[in-house]
């Protein structure tokens, strides 16, 4: 058999089972031809208009992209919708799990921030404190300005190996600089009282009351 005629009937096996699988429903003609990026925003779309279960069904098929960038936020989205849920829409906290690893895997810091609390808190997936501060030191060395405050209050905590607390309040500041309120507040406690042998710093704490004033004003603005 010469190679045109293996091609022709490579062609003609492709089109039967597209076909197939647009008769018993499982794909559309139109899902079949989009592009990962098309289907990604075809989710995005139904999310908006909260159809979540179509939201799902376009996510699911993104996820699942050779494009690195397409896939991790198709697996981010279905990791939020599955651990949110919504009216009609159950949650899923397995298959979150597991759509954030994937998502954060990728590189998403994102992901991994949210993977790290679902682990330290353990009330929807058990607890796993090594996985949460793997996952929270993930997000943190890439700039999450949310996991390094988090970072930062469970150094203080002792949830991880002693740490100095000039360090913590370095982490803090890191966190501030990226417009984290809440290290910002954390910033000026400390700076105003002091903390142990780190000393007092009224023009450092001056410093955060102002950032923080513009901070607040500027998510008030935003809302």
């Amino acid at each position: 058999m010469n190679l045109k005629k293996i091609f022709s009937i490579s062609n003609v096996l492709i089109a039967l089972i597209v076909l197939s699988l647009v008769f018993i429903g499982y794909v559309s003609a139109k899902d079949y031809f989009m592009t990962p990026e098309n289907k990604l925003y075809t989710a995005l779309d139904f999310l908006r208009q909260n159809k979540p279960h179509k939201a799902e069904r376009y996510f699911l098929m993104a996820s699942k992209s050779d494009n690195t960038l397409i896939s991790k936020l198709s697996s981010y989205y279905l990791g939020n919708l599955y651990l949110k849920g919504s009216d009609g829409f159950n949650r899923n906290p397995q298959k979150a799990e597991s759509f954030l690893e994937k998502s954060a895997l990728l590189g998403s810091t994102r992901a991994a921030y949210e993977l790290a609390l679902l682990y330290d808190v353990g009330d929807l997936i058990p607890e796993n404190r090594d996985k949460a501060i793997i996952y929270m030191i993930q997000a943190a060395e890439a700039g999450n300005a949310d996991a390094l405050y988090a970072m930062g209050v469970w150094a203080e905590r002792g949830y991880m190996d002693e740490v100095p607390f000039g360090k913590i309040v370095k982490v803090y500041e890191m966190a501030a600089e990226k417009g984290q309120i809440n290290a910002m507040k954390s910033l000026i406690a400390i700076y105003k009282g002091g903390y142990g042998e780190f000393p007092y710093n009224i023009e450092r704490a001056n410093f955060w009351i102002q950032k923080l004033k513009e901070a607040e004003k500027k998510a008030k603005d935003n809302k």
